[in-house]
């Protein structure tokens, strides 16, 4: 934890004392269809990451024209994105580096960011499989997904699915979490951490 640096030793024996909430804004950017409703309904609005408890913020980007100018007004005050593609749909894969990416980077560049494959089940499912076979095509790969991410220097490469319970949305969403407690200035987590023990 990056709070346990020796600045809030005095506070650790205090295990019934409150814990301020930190409110952590969201935005979940990607296509059309690539899952990002359901992983917003699959994840909880409050969660511990490491000893600090986090209120998500959630929101999605509506709608994909690239000259949409309303759209980035939603990603004023975002602490961290996560940018999404359908395993299945290799345009959302591929509109991530040409839409999507550019767009986040230019607004807030230094809001870090995850690249998240979603519906990684279909890899599973026969009767997709054919469908795409049909059409030439195949789902994107773990290791496309982590060398775009790589490119495009997302903190971290994760995939998730959207059915079935939602397996490994908690993941990415503490993920998220995690990506942006990282980016704070340190003397930011520290006063943080000391405000958080001033009053006993």
């Amino acid at each position: 934890s990056r709070l346990g640096n020796g600045y809030v030793t005095d506070c650790k024996h205090e295990p019934h004392r409150s814990q301020q909430t930190e409110s952590v804004k969201c935005v979940v950017a990607g296509d059309k269809a690539v899952g990002k409703t359901e992983l917003l309904k699959n994840t909880n609005e409050k969660i511990t990451v490491g000893s600090k408890s986090i209120k998500l913020v959630l929101r999605e980007t509506v709608g994909q024209n690239q000259n949409d100018r309303s759209r980035p007004v939603a990603y004023g005050g975002t602490n961290v994105f996560i940018l999404c593609f359908s395993i299945s749909n290799r345009r959302s894969f591929d509109n991530i580096k040409v839409m999507w990416y550019p767009e986040v980077s230019q607004h807030s560049p230094e809001v870090p960011f995850l690249l998240v494959g979603t519906k990684k089940d279909i890899r599973g499912d026969r009767n997709i499989l054919q469908k795409l076979k049909q059409q030439n095509l195949t789902p994107v790969t773990k290791q496309q997904g982590e060398a775009l991410a790589k490119e495009i220097k997302a903190v971290k490469y994760l995939e998730c699915s959207t059915v079935k319970g939602g397996e490994g949305v908690n993941e990415v969403f503490e993920e998220a979490v995690r990506a942006y407690l990282n980016s704070k200035p340190k003397e930011q987590v520290d006063k943080s951490s000391e405000s958080s023990c001033a009053l006993q």
